[in-house]
């Protein structure tokens, strides 16, 4: 049985709860995570997700925006720089896909243990933490990638990290995009990102989302 599953954006609702300067350019969609491999005994399982959909549930205010999601980039939608400060007391974001628990934080330094390129915090940077918290062996691939729209390292750039995995039930990898992930004007800005038609799609799905992120910003 392969499992296949693709969380839905809650941009359009960050868009809308945005200050009028901030809404002169769309939220960007957030780095993309993604895995695909076997759980063995079960079978073929694959899922992926942006970071702006993976959520703590703490609001904060990123350079006037409210958000509780988008860690990986340091808590802006828009992928304006936040400050060290901001970005290492955010609130853990945390998502569920296909059984995987999948975790984002941001702190100085760097996990000892990563897939793919192993990378070094200049001096803080985002991680994100896949857990196996099926029954099963899963033995495969985890890959973290965006498009960088540019900020105060670098010009517009791709990043892309993979690698293989072998992990036990309950085990869990880290994987990194780059040396400092806030630095660089966010990843995958809707107008930039290749496939425009699944763009649009992901963006009209976060529409539902609206009426789910202003109750949680009550209660916060």
């Amino acid at each position: 049985m392969k499992l296949k599953s693709i969380a839905s954006v809650v941009i359009p609702a960050v868009a809308l709860l945005a200050s009028s300067s901030a809404m002169a350019a769309p939220a960007t969609l957030g780095a993309l995570f993604s895995f695909n491999g076997t759980l063995i005994g079960s079978g073929p399982v694959s899922g992926d997700i942006y970071d702006g959909a993976i959520h703590s549930g703490v609001f904060g205010v990123a350079n006037g925006t409210p958000s509780d999601s988008y860690v990986l980039q340091g808590g802006d939608p828009f992928g304006g720089d936040t400050g060290d400060a901001y970005e290492v007391a955010q609130a853990p974001g945390h998502a569920n896909v296909a059984g995987f628990d999948i975790w984002t934080s941001y702190a100085f330094g760097q996990p000892a243990s990563q897939v793919g390129t192993f990378i070094f915090a200049s001096p803080d940077t985002g991680v994100l933490t896949f857990v196996n918290s099926t029954p099963f062996e899963f033995v495969g691939t985890l890959k973290l990638a965006g498009q960088a729209f540019g900020g105060i390292y670098g010009p517009a750039q791709f990043f892309s990290n993979s690698g293989a995995v072998d992990l036990l039930p309950g085990a869990s990898a880290n994987i990194l995009l780059n040396n400092e992930s806030s630095n660089y004007g966010g990843y995958n800005h809707p107008d930039v990102v290749p496939d425009a038609g699944a763009t649009a799609a992901m963006l009209a799905m976060g529409v539902t989302g609206l009426a789910g992120m202003a109750r949680r910003m009550r209660k916060a």
